[in-house]
């Protein structure tokens, strides 16, 4: 977390030339509203950032936030050929120069929270992190947890009228 022990970023994939170029306009100019293109690039900084992403992650402030904006001039990605472009096989490598000049490496082969056999299904307990992470801010804990359950037993309630009803966040609700 923190980005100033940070002095590069090089996350190695298989990319298309298409998003290669798309990645470089990001850097360029001054991050702005969320776009689909923008997710992977900005995605990776708020990760090293904040330790998680969620749905605050994508947020216009924080997307436009000084640490953000110092991280992605840092963060380079480099095309590996040798990396298949299928959900089963590919990988992700991201190596980390640090400031004092120690580096980091981690190779990702199955992806958090990716379905089916090319995933790596998320634990109940990071689930519920996940869940309540992306839910801070918008619902209290008494909703979250209430909404949480609902959800976690939804093919067995008759109808989802109060899932809905805790989902529209509307502020006339108990």
């Amino acid at each position: 977390r923190g980005g100033e022990a940070v002095a590069r970023v090089v996350r190695s994939t298989f990319i298309l030339q298409r998003l290669r170029q798309t990645f470089r306009k990001i850097k360029r100019r001054a991050v702005g509203e969320p776009q689909e293109s923008t997710a992977c690039l900005v995605g990776l900084a708020v990760a090293l950032l904040d330790g998680e992403i969620s749905a605050h992650s994508f947020t216009n402030e924080r997307l436009r936030a000084p640490d953000v904006a110092a991280m992605l001039p840092k963060i380079r990605f480099r095309t590996d050929d040798t990396i298949p472009f299928d959900k089963i096989t590919m990988h992700v490598i991201v190596n980390i120069r640090l400031t004092d000049g120690r580096e980091l490496s981690r190779r990702v082969d199955k992806l958090l929270g990716w379905p089916g056999k090319a995933g790596n299904a998320l634990t109940r307990e990071q689930r519920h992190a996940k869940f309540y992470a992306c839910t801070r801010g918008i619902l209290d804990e008494r909703r979250a947890q209430r909404l949480l359950g609902l959800v976690e037993r939804i093919d067995t309630l008759p109808d989802v009228v109060e899932i809905m009803d805790i989902a529209r966040c509307g502020h006339d609700q108990a």
